[in-house]
């Protein structure tokens, strides 16, 4: 009987990459090497243990390519994530004012797009064309929008109480004049998106090289949920709102001037949507096509968490910013249609949304 021989696996220094076994060949010993390059047996078939080093590096490779798949997935995971928690702070920065507005004074302010569009507009040439400080620029873009806000809600939208057809008619065409002044003012050229200097720098988050900026727009998007949640259920001006939206004649009857209230809330909710502006500024720029882009998704998030709430306005922006960010990065081609589609089914199971008041608005 010939005596076993011990066999001494040698020890490979080379990556594994997830290109099939063909890509070991480089790192392996010749006699396993010679599997590969005569799989029909034209040359000296190789022994057992060579054999088993095929079966065993066969095996590592498939290891090492389920690894990488499920890194992959992780890591696509975690950035759109990330990025649908950024497009869903924009939208409750935007959508909330457009649900006070509508919950309280039963506005349907379709120039809350255009009102966006200034806020961006004052906010990139306060920072980025004049080179001022960008917590100015934030500054500068709310006064803008709330004065805006404010001379349409005083100059025509308080005559148009409940009046449906008016109201449209009359927002429709100020987005139309507010382009065309943003135009005469700013000019036809789009503007980039600006990211300044101080939040110009990236973030190692599990792999992932994210931009600081973004991580700053979700905190943003955060600290004001944190005061409107404040103003709404802890304040006395809260009080007086929801009342307001519950019961108008109750509350002027206890001496309530809801005249000053909704002129209050008209410039407070505008003046959000200026800084919620100069965030969407920073993602995907500002131009005059903005208007109507921007309009759709405010509707939308109001309509999916309910008018008047501004809980609801949070989920409905958390729900649409991840199925308009997973359906586009799974399902380009419907990217239109996915947030539509969470908007028929919710509709289909909460008619008045997942948190609105009932009946305030009508």
């Amino acid at each position: 009987m010939v005596p076993r021989q011990s066999v001494r696996i040698p020890v490979f220094k080379c990556r594994l990459v997830p290109l099939g076994i063909e890509s070991l060949k480089g790192c392996l010993p010749i006699s396993i090497q010679a599997s590969f390059e005569n799989p029909q047996g034209n040359q000296q078939p190789v022994g057992q243990s060579g054999g088993r080093h095929i079966s065993r590096f066969r095996e590592l490779g498939d290891k090492h390519r389920n690894l990488l798949k499920e890194v992959k997935i992780i890591e696509f995971v975690l950035a759109n994530l990330l990025n649908a928690m950024v497009f869903s702070s924009i939208l409750f920065s935007l959508a909330t004012g457009f649900s006070l507005i509508l919950g309280l004074m039963g506005i349907l302010n379709l120039a809350h797009g255009a009102i966006f569009m200034i806020g961006g507009y004052l906010g990139y040439t306060v920072a980025a064309e004049y080179g001022l400080n960008f917590g100015l620029a934030i500054v500068v873009a709310a006064i803008g929008a709330g004065l805006v806000g404010l001379v349409l809600q005083q100059g025509f939208l308080r005559y148009l109480h409940k009046q449906i057809n008016e109201q449209i008619l009359v927002t429709a065409g100020f987005i139309f004049i507010l382009t065309n002044v943003a135009q005469w003012i700013f000019g036809p050229v789009p503007r980039l998106p600006y990211t300044p200097s101080f939040l110009d720098w990236n973030l190692n988050i599990a792999d992932i090289t994210y931009p600081i900026f973004r991580i700053a727009i979700i905190f943003v998007g955060a600290a004001l949920y944190v005061v409107f949640w404040w103003l709404e259920d802890h304040t006395r001006i809260g009080a007086i709102i929801r009342a307001g939206m519950d019961d108008k004649e109750m509350a002027e009857g206890l001496g309530v001037n809801l005249r000053v209230v909704t002129a209050l809330v008209f410039f407070f909710g505008t003046a959000i949507t200026g800084i919620a502006g100069v965030l969407g500024m920073m993602i995907m720029g500002v131009d005059l096509q903005l208007p109507m882009t921007i309009l759709k998704f405010a509707v939308v998030v109001v309509v999916v968490g309910g008018v008047g709430s501004v809980h609801g306005a949070l989920l409905g922006s958390l729900i649409i910013g991840l199925v308009d960010t997973f359906g586009k990065a799974l399902f380009p081609s419907l990217a239109m249609f996915t947030i539509f589609l969470a908007l028929i089914i919710i509709l289909l199971l909460r008619p008045a949304g997942l948190l609105g008041r009932k009946g305030i608005w009508g």
